[in-house]
């Protein structure tokens, strides 16, 4: 149904804003209006998405907030259906940052494919919160999708015919980053946790097989079964290694594993588990093929590290596609599983970040890496950049498990927290990663206002890093 259609911009940035916007609604043939300047914008007033990811647990509610959200095409969870979230009627929008001629292209696409009658550009000066969590009778409900994606399909079938020729020990000549033997890292947990003598192993994403040929060796007395998708690395895996008891098999984490309940008595993954597009469902499957006394170790990126670093334009919605740990951890507590999350160091490429690609950041941020070293046991905090989640009926939860609430707004204000609990060498590179970020997403200074009424336990740390006087000098520099 057509309506006038909300849009609330800082008072300040009107005048850049209005000109650009009339003109490109008036070739469209939709009015603009100039709303009633509000002393403040009362965010309970706001018509939201209500977002949920299929497979998922996680859900989030908030307008649509120009330009964090404008970046979902970017992102690795589009709409089901395909439909951009700026293309959906009924839902105000907040203007935070970003170009007025960009903006008032995509307002104008929408209003068109949304038959809006007109359009109201209403200025404020302040904010005034919270916003609502809970879902609202008015909401528009959105479900995204995780995308599944195989990030070393195109290298490993690249380099498929120097992984064949080649001895093991020489396989880092090809250029292929995957040829890790991650055993000795598992190795620690396993030994702490592992109850019994296992007699069935299973490695989810064996990858070209090293580690489950460790695995092997280590438990002679077990099958070892390693299941991956590609096809090119289980051939390779196949012709490497030959062991009595270790078999390959071709498996999709988005169909049943192939096992039946309580039959596996060990199971580990390295970076395999975060690519699922179904987390609660493969969460639910790899705890169902536990034994009783039987674990999980896994090693990934979790997806708070990633809202941790990107923010802010992780404020509203996930950033990248990795692990829900509340997911993990929901499946875990059905089945009366114990779980703990442990520090994993390792490298990691800064262009998984939304400030990744500049030079700065990944200078900075490579020599912040090399500061820690790994030790087993360390508790995961969400600031790291990867974890190991251990898991089973030996395994006792502790108090203080750092898992993300299921909420993105509740989470977000707890993986924010974080910073306090970094030295001043990780504080410092989050100011500057933060501030890097809204740069170059374009924020308004007024934008840090909106962010802490929207995440009040958290507006302290969003109000120290993102110093609005410092926001109002580097933002020129975005373009």
């Amino acid at each position: 149904m057509a309506r006038t259609h909300r849009v609330f911009i800082p008072a300040a940035r009107l005048e850049e804003f209005f000109a650009p916007v009339r003109a490109v609604l008036s070739e469209r043939g939709v009015p603009l209006r100039l709303g009633r300047l509000r002393p403040r914008l009362e965010l309970p007033e706001l018509a939201c998405f209500d977002l949920r990811v299929a497979g998922s647990v996680w859900r989030g509610r908030a307008p649509y907030v120009f330009p964090l959200m404008a970046t979902m095409e970017d992102m690795s969870y589009p709409q089901e259906d395909g439909t951009p979230l700026e293309c959906l009627p009924g839902v105000d929008w907040v203007v935070l940052g970003g170009d007025p001629a960009q903006f008032s292209l995509a307002l104008g696409q929408a209003s068109s494919i949304c038959r809006h009658e007109a359009v109201e550009l209403t200025p404020y000066f302040e904010v005034a919160g919270p916003l609502p969590r809970q879902r609202q009778e008015s909401d528009v409900t959105v479900r995204l999708r995780k995308k599944w994606y195989f990030v070393n399909h195109a290298a490993v079938t690249s380099h498929l015919d120097q992984l064949l020729a080649l001895p093991e020990e020489r396989w880092h000549e090809t250029g292929y980053v995957a040829v890790q033997d991650h055993f000795e890292t598992f190795r620690p947990y396993i030994e702490a946790r592992l109850v019994r003598e296992p007699r069935v192993i299973v490695e989810l994403g064996c990858g070209l097989g090293q580690t489950a040929r460790s695995l092997a060796l280590r438990f002679p007395e077990a099958r070892v079964v390693g299941l991956d998708v590609s096809r090119e690395s289980l051939r390779v895996a196949r012709e490497k290694f030959s062991l009595p008891n270790l078999e390959f098999r071709e498996c999709n984490f988005a169909d049943p594993f192939a096992f039946d309940d309580g039959s596996v008595d060990l199971a580990v993954s390295s970076s395999a588990l975060n690519i699922s597009d179904n987390q609660a469902g493969t969460a639910d499957e790899t705890f169902r093929i536990l034994s009783p006394g039987g674990l999980l170790v896994n090693g990934c990126i979790f997806e708070a590290f990633h809202s941790y670093w990107d923010f802010p334009q992780s404020a509203f919605t996930p950033t990248r596609s990795n692990l829900f740990l509340a997911d993990w951890l929901a499946a875990a507590q059905r089945r009366e599983l114990g779980m703990e999350l442990h520090h994993w160091t390792r490298a990691i490429s800064t262009h998984y970040f939304a400030s990744g690609r500049l030079a700065a950041f990944e200078g900075a941020f490579s020599r912040w890496q090399e500061g820690v070293r790994h030790e087993p046991f360390v508790p995961y905090d969400y600031a790291q950049c990867t974890g190991f989640m251990v898991a089973g009926g030996s395994v006792a939860t502790p108090e203080d498990l750092k898992v993300p609430p299921a909420h993105h707004l509740d989470a977000m204000e707890d993986i924010l927290a974080a910073c306090e609990r970094l030295d001043r060498a990780g504080r410092e590179l989050t100011d500057m990663t933060w501030l890097t970020v809204a740069s170059c997403t374009g924020l308004f200074p007024e934008a840090v206002g909106f962010l802490a009424a929207c995440l009040p336990r958290a507006a302290g740390v969003i109000q120290g890093a993102l110093d609005t006087n410092l926001l109002q000098y580097i933002r020129p520099q975005a373009a």
